[in-house]
């Protein structure tokens, strides 16, 4: 199943924790947990590893992504927030 979509078994759970990340992240109600500590809930043990996989895979570090999550939430502009893929 996997090979026909051209990922591995470890792509796709990475995809998928990544996905609740971003998803936490936008979510106003979890504003208190630290970003690391988001990571952390959805197996990014090493804070370093999951700044890096969330950059790489919407672009901006997951902090930047709250912030301007968190803009958008209040009512402010948010120009070049990328969407949740």
């Amino acid at each position: 199943m996997f090979h026909q979509d051209g990922q591995s078994v470890g792509e796709f759970i990475r995809r998928q924790r990544l996905e609740r990340c971003h998803t936490d992240l936008a979510d106003p109600e979890l504003i208190n947990r630290t970003v690391a500590h988001v990571g952390a809930r959805w197996g990014f043990q090493d804070a370093a590893v999951f700044n890096r996989a969330f950059k790489a895979a919407y672009g901006i570090p997951p902090g930047e992504y709250r912030r301007r999550a968190s803009a958008e939430t209040a009512g402010a502009p948010t120009p070049g927030c990328p969407p949740h893929p």
